[in-house]
């Protein structure tokens, strides 16, 4: 049903372009068309823009009026392969909380907006909960080598599609040290792959074989400065006597103004969980339509996290050892949160997340019942792990 609904708004909207920065990446894709065009050192706004959403975007290019219908599609099928490895994540818990998560990643309003968003977004999330559901797996499998090494190239590909990823980096090795010790040289080894070759063509078109993007210190002025607004805004110039640079322009605003800094951190905090209502995302329904998808992505942005902090809570007061064990996926979440308030801070960017999130509150949300119904940890709502994801 989520699929058949999906496909239906995807050939709806057909060739528009939606998504904030859906016009950038489509005539990024095309620096894909041709070697010359890659090595352009003028491509890619001279590496402001990384190359990996833009080059999913290249897979569909020969399909003409019909690409950015693929691309949905593709996005469309992620979100609910995302579902399934929820599914998976948390059956060791109980069937039931498992089937639970599964429709809650499914029927997700942030999922199934940005599914049809020409944006990061998707594919950023499909490729960290593939790496984490791989790694987490891959100890009762026969063929965990083979799924670290998918591992390393997913979390590779990840690092093309948006850098900051890279803040996940120590968790997964940890896991795969902690978990499946005879395979880290595998992960390090795929894991190079992908980002190895984004840092050549960086060597050869630039000179320079950085893997990160040239905007990220115009970014820290942009979200930590006397005009800064916690999400995206003009630069505003640097005043005079200040450091030239933007780093050091936001680090003399963090010190000479702490209050403001600090409220500025707390109001990034907030947008993070900020609901993802549609954003460039056109499709003439009717006001009162509109009006109930606001508050239902209102509801959905509330409980999800309100549930988050429960089960920190509960981490914190070690009350459930069950729901304890999903700390991996919440440790992920929070490395997501952190990595984003150097910066600016849209609510879009808790997307990539929004599936490892749902994963823990469900769990968290059973066990509550599960107390408030006089359960106790060995409850029919869960079940102690034999198998479970801690290490």
């Amino acid at each position: 049903m989520v699929l058949g609904g999906q496909s239906l708004l995807a050939l709806r909207l057909g060739s528009e372009t939606n998504g904030p920065d859906a016009a950038t990446y489509l005539r990024n894709s095309e620096v894909f068309l041709s070697t010359t065009t890659l090595l352009d050192p003028s491509a890619f706004d001279y590496n402001y823009w990384v190359a990996g959403y833009s080059g999913f975007l290249s897979l569909f290019t020969s399909l003409g009026d019909w690409q950015l219908v693929a691309a949905r599609m593709a996005q469309v099928v992620m979100a609910l392969s995302m579902a399934f490895m929820a599914y998976h994540l948390t059956r060791y818990l109980s069937e039931k909380v498992a089937t639970w998560t599964f429709v809650a990643v499914a029927l997700s309003p942030t999922l199934l907006w940005f599914s049809l968003v020409i944006g990061y977004e998707i594919l950023l999330g499909w490729l960290i909960m593939l790496s984490l559901s791989l790694i987490l797996l891959a100890r009762d499998s026969r063929h965990e080598r083979s799924m670290v090494g998918i591992c390393g190239l997913a979390f590779s590909c990840a690092l093309v599609v948006q850098f900051k990823a890279i803040v996940l980096l120590p968790l997964l090795v940890y896991l795969v040290w902690a978990r499946l010790r005879g395979t880290l040289l595998v992960f390090f080894a795929t894991c190079a792959l992908p980002v190895g070759l984004w840092m050549l063509r960086n060597h050869i078109a630039l000179g320079n074989p950085s893997p990160w993007t040239s905007n990220g210190p115009i970014n820290v002025w942009i979200g930590n400065n006397p005009a800064a607004t916690g999400g995206y805004i003009d630069a505003p110039p640097i005043p005079a006597g200040w450091p030239s640079d933007f780093v050091g322009a936001a680090l003399r605003f963090a010190s000479t103004q702490p209050r403001d800094f600090a409220e500025l951190q707390a109001l990034k905090a907030l947008r993070f969980f900020y609901p993802n209502v549609p954003i460039d995302f056109h499709l003439s329904l009717p006001t009162s339509i509109d009006v109930l998808l606001v508050i239902a992505f209102w509801l959905w942005a509330v409980t999800v996290a309100v549930l988050f902090v429960l089960f920190l809570s509960l981490v914190v007061w070690r009350v459930s050892d069950p729901v304890r064990s999903l700390s991996p996926l919440a440790v992920a979440t929070l490395l997501i949160f952190v990595s984003n308030l150097p910066f600016i801070v849209e609510p879009r960017f808790r997307v990539p997340v929004d599936a490892l999130m749902i994963s823990v509150c469900v769990p968290t949300l059973v066990a509550l019942m599960s107390r408030w119904q006089g359960g106790c940890q060995g409850s029919p709502g869960l079940r102690n792990p034999a198998a479970s994801l801690s290490t």
